[in-house]
């Protein structure tokens, strides 16, 4: 877990003058650093389909009594959000597009 905050926290550092302190539209970052829109991620996993904002995500896990932890780690104004459901096995990180390449 710490190793995954640390390359976030590195992640947003190089992202700079990224916009936008809440995104419109989130993206999910993989494990290899690139991202998928939560359309693309819902045909994997469909927990996330209609899934707009990780606060939804986390809305809709408590609903069905997942324990859930979200995190904001904002640098400037960036921020991302990790969303946590051990009960389920899920850790995801909701970015905004800025932060995709």
């Amino acid at each position: 877990m710490k190793a995954l905050v640390v390359a976030v926290v590195v992640v947003l550092a190089f992202a700079g003058s990224a916009s936008g302190a809440r995104a419109e539209e989130w993206r999910l970052m993989g494990r290899e650093g690139g991202c998928v829109t939560l359309a693309e991620a819902a045909d994997r996993l469909p927990l996330l389909s209609g899934i707009a904002t990780p606060d939804q995500l986390v809305a809709a896990l408590r609903r069905q009594g997942e324990e859930v932890r979200r995190q904001d780690i904002a640098e400037g104004d960036v921020t991302v959000v990790m969303v946590e459901a051990p009960g389920r096995g899920l850790s995801l990180i909701f970015v905004p597009p800025s932060l995709c390449r």
